[in-house]
């Protein structure tokens, strides 16, 4: 009956945590932020080191999604807790961590 506990606790554990990104890292030294109208995005400008292109689209309300050469990798994904205000505070330097909220493993 404990063994029973542990493994529920264990599956509960996996099954609420936030996805990581398990690929090699990818370099993306082209990303910029386009930020107009509300929305916010990063953009890979160029290829990056894998040889695709990668944008994340995110809402003020701190609503992204990922995708990879124009394909979604994700349902959207919560950043912030924060109503409104998240696209003026991106930042390039945001990549890798909303990244690995979508499974991947971007790098500016």
């Amino acid at each position: 009956m404990r063994a029973a506990g542990l493994l529920f606790g264990v599956v509960a554990l996996v099954a609420c945590t936030t996805p990581t990104a398990t690929g090699p890292v990818v370099t993306c030294p082209g990303i910029a932020v386009d930020n107009q109208n509300g929305e916010c995005d990063l953009v890979s400008n160029s290829e990056c080191s894998d040889d695709n292109f990668y944008e994340i689209d995110c809402g003020d309300d701190a609503t992204c999604t990922c995708s990879e050469n124009g394909n979604t990798v994700n349902q959207p994904v919560f950043v912030t807790d924060q109503a409104s205000g998240f696209c003026a505070t991106l930042s390039v330097n945001d990549l890798n961590s909303i990244s690995q909220l979508c499974g991947l493993n971007l790098q500016p």
